[in-house]
């Protein structure tokens, strides 16, 4: 397990630093109110923390007694994963640890990951929805997510839509594509991690705005960050998100008031700033491992 970590943990932090460096993103940018930007950091740290409990829950609603202490593990060792083209390394990353850790089928904790993913990201629609369509000029944004959020909740839920969205991109890609069958009970029992996690990233994506402008900001303007980030995890071509996440968040800015250089800034300082977020999640989980 060592050996194998050590490859992937390099690996994910290679295509990290290289992703960061052609995307040119490691600006640091002029923070105008200390408090808030502290507040914000704060705040997103909780939220991984929380994140990695959403996983830990997952787990033991799964009938696996993993300690929380692994399941942080787990997450920090794997967060760069998500760098890696493909998309799919930050799942089997966490799935593989555990299942190691614990003697399990890895098969069977790298479903669970997936359920974990498809979950966080029914519940960001939701969260996210909710609020961008309350803001005036991109209200219709609000609208699509929740349609969105609607259907993922019938491929997840329901058995014959399910069928119908495999067996669709079987005959349009030629290829199997495996999306979890939830069942509701069991989403019920650990969405509320998964809410409290977006809502969390939500508000401290608010005054990581508020401590980069100088101007009132619409409250609701967190939930931008919501819908950006769940476009970056659904867009499999970048990795990461890098470049999607920014764009929508620079439209969602813009559309509540910020100037095109106040929006661009607080646009692409949100990379470095949440990847601060992930840099303290990677470094707890590695602490915990080498514990461990």
């Amino acid at each position: 397990m060592k050996n194998y970590f050590h490859l992937f943990v390099y690996l994910s932090l290679g295509f990290l630093l290289f992703a960061l460096y052609h995307a040119n993103y490691l600006t640091i940018p002029n923070v105008v109110s200390p408090g808030y930007f502290a507040l914000s950091l704060l705040l997103l740290c909780l939220g991984f923390l929380v994140d990695a409990f959403s996983w830990h829950t997952t787990l033991r609603v799964a009938g696996n007694k993993t300690s929380v202490k692994d399941a942080l593990a787990s997450m920090g060792l794997s967060i760069f994963g998500k760098y890696i083209p493909g998309k799919f390394w930050v799942i089997a990353g966490r799935a593989a640890f555990i299942a190691k850790k614990y003697d399990l089928n890895e098969k069977n904790t790298t479903i669970l990951s997936l359920n974990a993913q498809f979950i966080s990201l029914w519940a960001a629609l939701l969260i996210g929805g909710l609020g961008v369509l309350l803001i005036e000029g991109v209200s219709t944004w609000g609208a699509g997510a929740l349609l969105l959020w609607v259907l993922l909740s019938l491929v997840l839920f329901t058995k014959w839509c399910h069928s119908f969205i495999e067996n669709l991109f079987l005959l349009l890609f030629k290829k199997n594509i495996l999306i979890p069958q939830l069942k509701p009970k069991d989403v019920f029992r650990v969405m509320h991690w998964y809410l409290m996690t977006w809502g969390l990233w939500s508000v401290a994506f608010y005054f990581l705005a508020a401590g980069l402008t100088a101007h009132p900001l619409n409250l609701m303007v967190g939930f931008a960050f919501t819908i950006g980030a769940t476009l970056g995890i659904l867009v499999l071509f970048a990795p990461g998100g890098i470049g999607v996440r920014e764009g929508v968040l620079f439209v969602f800015l813009v559309s509540c008031g910020l100037a095109a250089p106040e929006a661009t800034t607080v646009a692409v300082s949100s990379r470095l700033w949440f990847l601060a977020g992930e840099l303290f999640i990677f470094l707890l989980g590695l602490g915990l491992a080498r514990k461990s």
